[in-house]
C-alpha cells in the first residue's frame, strides 16, 4: 500500500468545507469521514459519518464503504455499492479516483433518491431522516473520537 500516496489524498480530502477525516492507530486501511449532507435536499444540515476500506492493493483495487451512522438514505455497516467507485465494481474502477472524489460520489447520492443498490435505504423516509439529521449534530465516532458537535462549528458561526 502506498501510504504517503494516501497520506497526500487524505490531507486533500480534509482541506474540503464539508468534509473531514480521521484515522486510528496509523491504520491506513480504514479512513473514517464525516461529511455534510448535500444543500438543498431532506438531508441538508446533516452531518454522516462513515468509514472506506482501502484493500491492501489500493489505488489498483476499489475500496468498500459504509455508514456508521444513521441518516436514512444508506443501511449502516453495509458495504454501498457504487459504480465506479467501490469493490462492488472493481472492473470499472480507475487507480485515478481519489479518497475525495469517492467521498463525492457518496455524498451526491443523499440528493439521488432514484438512485439505488446493495446499502441503499429504498425509501428515504422525511421524518426519519429530520430525526437522524438532529441525531447527526451529536454523533461521535468511539473508533475515531470524531465529535460532530465540534466537527463544522467554525464555519457554520
Amino acid at each position: 500500500k502506498n501510504t504517503r500516496a494516501i497520506m497526500n489524498q487524505l490531507r486533500d480530502a480534509n482541506s474540503q468545507d464539508d468534509i473531514k477525516i480521521a484515522i486510528v492507530n496509523n491504520d491506513f486501511s480504514t479512513v473514517h469521514f464525516s461529511v455534510k449532507g448535500p444543500q438543498q435536499t431532506m438531508f441538508e444540515n446533516g452531518i454522516y459519518h462513515g468509514i472506506i476500506k482501502l484493500p491492501h492493493e489500493y489505488p489498483y483495487t476499489a475500496p468498500s464503504i459504509q455508514f456508521l451512522s444513521q441518516n436514512g438514505r444508506f443501511t449502516l455497516n453495509k458495504d454501498i455499492c457504487i459504480n465506479g467507485y467501490t469493490a462492488w465494481h472493481n472492473d470499472t474502477w480507475s487507480p485515478a479516483i481519489n479518497i475525495s472524489a469517492i467521498i463525492r460520489a457518496v455524498q451526491s447520492l443523499f440528493s439521488d433518491l432514484e438512485q439505488h443498490g446493495i446499502g441503499y435505504d429504498f425509501q428515504p423516509n422525511s421524518a426519519e431522516v429530520e430525526k437522524f439529521k438532529q441525531q447527526s449534530k451529536d454523533y461521535e465516532c468511539q473508533a475515531c473520537k470524531m465529535k460532530h458537535q465540534d466537527l463544522f462549528a467554525k464555519q457554520d458561526k
